[in-house]
């Protein structure tokens, strides 16, 4: 995905969290999760985003939960929309949340 598509699905997600109640503090931990999840996919940095990932990891079709719209534009400059469906379950395992 181009930097500015990513720039503008975190943006989305920081609305998000902006607008949430009082969050338990797991709940905290686990969007703190899910930012660092996007933040280090943005930043292309493969290492710390494949540490976000647990070992048992499982995943499911495009067609669960999560759904979000990216725009923007590819590496050429031509428009680049995509649209899917994520779902992200965190679970902690050995005391570090992982996808």
């Amino acid at each position: 995905m181009a930097r500015s598509s990513l720039t503008a699905l975190f943006a989305v997600l920081l609305v998000a969290s902006a607008s949430a109640q009082e969050w338990s503090a797991a709940q905290q931990e686990v969007w703190s999760m899910e930012e660092a999840y996007w933040e280090r996919r943005q930043e292309g940095d493969v290492e710390g985003f494949m540490d976000l990932w647990d070992e048992d990891f499982v995943g499911w079709p495009y067609w669960i939960h999560y759904a979000y719209e990216v725009m923007g534009r590819d590496a050429e400059g031509r428009e680049a929309n995509r649209a899917g469906r994520l779902t992200h379950t965190w679970r902690r395992h050995d005391g570090e949340w992982a996808v």
